[in-house]
């Protein structure tokens, strides 16, 4: 691994740290994931960039950015689907959910939340877990219920 990436996957892991729960730091996650995506682009990196992405998008909903999180989001699906993973697909489709949730769009969050669904379905028993938390997201959604 070079080091370029070596320190680009550094700041997308201190990144998604400052996302935790306990620390839910957004200007924090959001310094660290901007430089982890950049230098992913630098070096030619399509998926780390898009991977990124997703937990960036996160980061701006958590700042009252989600409109901006949309636009991330949709520059890099395509990216995602070349990439072909069922399981970063599902990743993506549950990232969109939990963004237009936060936009009051419950319709194009259950959607998105079925797709993820689908997605983890087809990756296997390895994602049952998230799987389970996307289930619970859409099922919050008729419910007003907060998910973690």
């Amino acid at each position: 691994m070079s080091d370029a990436r070596s320190i680009a996957l550094r700041h997308r892991r201190l990144g998604e740290t400052a996302l935790h729960p306990k620390v839910a730091d957004a200007p924090l996650a959001l310094h660290h994931l901007r430089l982890a995506a950049s230098m992913f682009t630098g070096i030619g990196d399509d998926i780390g960039h898009a991977r990124t992405v997703l937990h960036l998008a996160r980061a701006l909903t958590l700042n009252g950015q989600a409109a901006e999180a949309v636009s991330e989001l949709a520059a890099i699906e395509q990216a995602v689907r070349d990439y072909g993973s069922v399981g970063y697909l599902a990743d993506l489709c549950t990232v969109l959910g939990e963004v237009h949730a936060a936009l009051g769009d419950t319709a194009e969050a259950h959607r998105r939340y079925g797709q993820a669904i689908d997605y983890y379905t087809a990756a296997g028993p390895g994602a049952d877990k998230s799987k389970a938390t996307v289930i619970a997201r859409r099922d919050a959604l008729d419910s007003d219920q907060p998910t973690a």
